[in-house]
């Protein structure tokens, strides 16, 4: 018999700066793999979106650029 091997699965979620995929950034982006049972592994990040938004979420952003921490993605 065949032993069992579990699917792992990439959940994302990202945050943009509007709904525009012309205009908009992302802003903050997070990662899980899970195997079915269980997270397995994360990675969580707020993102500078390198365009113009409000001050007030500037201050909440205030993130690594896309560019710098893409390769760091699980």
């Amino acid at each position: 018999m065949e032993e069992y091997s579990p699917m792992k699965y990439a959940i994302i979620d990202i945050e943009a700066s509007g709904g525009s995929p012309k205009r908009d950034r992302v802003m903050d982006i997070a990662v899980f793999i899970h195997d079915g049972t269980q997270i397995i592994d994360q990675f969580a990040t707020l993102v500078n979106p390198d365009a113009h938004i409000p001050p007030f979420i500037t201050k909440l952003t205030g993130g690594p650029r896309f560019a710098d921490i893409a390769n760091k993605l699980p």
